[in-house]
């Protein structure tokens, strides 16, 4: 049986423009290529004409749908997917029950004060404290290849307590421009303004790193789900931004911020 091929990392770095410009929003593509964490799957190993991008079940279409069949698609996709307007068929295809759900993006505009808090840059040393967090909340590494490779990165910023995380934020996407965050506070540490100090920390990070860059200045977004389209489909809570610092918009672009998933019970999950 046919199958996507994984492409080697120098031949995935020759597709970087498939995903330029970047904007608000999952940057799935870049995020893979900035950092080799994730998978880019191929119509074929040399000269791709299309291909699915991946990391912790978050996925992006880019090149020719033509390129691609139902068939091929099927077996390798599973996770929230953006998909371009000229993809929309081919997944359709595919997923015959798949839920489209908007997706709610929230941009810093401009740099804010966060709420003081004591909260730190997390290092190498911090990855067991990341992975002593909850299981549901330890979805913030999987874009990192778990907690090692995300206290790795020197990315993320948690609130520490008595040898404990109280809440950890980080870029849960990495593109050239923008940078996509997520951020969790366990229940018991919640309303205290940790998550929200550890989100500012993490987007005065991101502008100073754009600005040890020519270009434009790198921007924080936030991105959050709503109710799926379709009935029928599981239901999810919509998440907001609880920090200061970003402004809310709703994108009207066609498959730019769109995540599809394909209605599977035991699998659906909130991004």
């Amino acid at each position: 049986m046919a199958a996507l091929a994984e492409l080697a990392p120098a031949v995935a770095a020759r597709l970087r423009d498939w995903f330029l410009p970047d904007r608000p929003g999952p940057l799935v593509g870049l995020h893979v290529l900035h950092t080799g964490h994730g998978r880019v799957l191929a119509d074929r190993p040399d000269a791709p004409r299309a291909v699915l991008v991946g990391t912790a079940g978050n996925w992006s279409l880019a090149g020719d749908p033509a390129a691609l069949t139902p068939e091929l698609l099927r077996p390798a996709l599973r996770g929230f997917a953006e998909v371009p307007a000229a993809f929309v068929p081919l997944v359709e295809a595919a997923f015959p029950a798949a839920a489209r759900w908007d997706r709610v993006v929230q941009v810093q505009r401009a740099a804010r004060q966060a709420p003081a808090r004591d909260v730190r840059r997390l290092g190498p040393a911090d990855a067991p404290l990341l992975r002593a967090l909850p299981g549901d909340l330890a979805w913030i590494a999987g874009t990192w290849a778990g907690p090692d490779g995300l206290a790795a990165s020197g990315t993320a910023w948690g609130a520490v307590d008595d040898g404990r995380l109280g809440a950890v934020a980080c870029p849960f996407f990495a593109g050239d421009r923008y940078e996509d965050i997520g951020v969790v506070t366990l229940p018991a540490q919640r309303g205290q303004g940790l998550g929200t100090a550890c989100a500012g920390a993490v987007c005065a990070d991101v502008r100073a790193r754009g600005g040890c860059r020519a270009g434009p200045p790198r921007r924080t977004t936030w991105a959050a789900s709503g109710s799926p389209r379709r009935s029928g489909s599981p239901s999810s809570a919509a998440t907001s931004c609880t920090s200061s610092a970003c402004r809310s918009r709703r994108s009207t672009e066609p498959g730019q911020v769109t995540s599809t998933t394909p209605a599977i019970p035991g699998w659906i999950e909130q991004v």
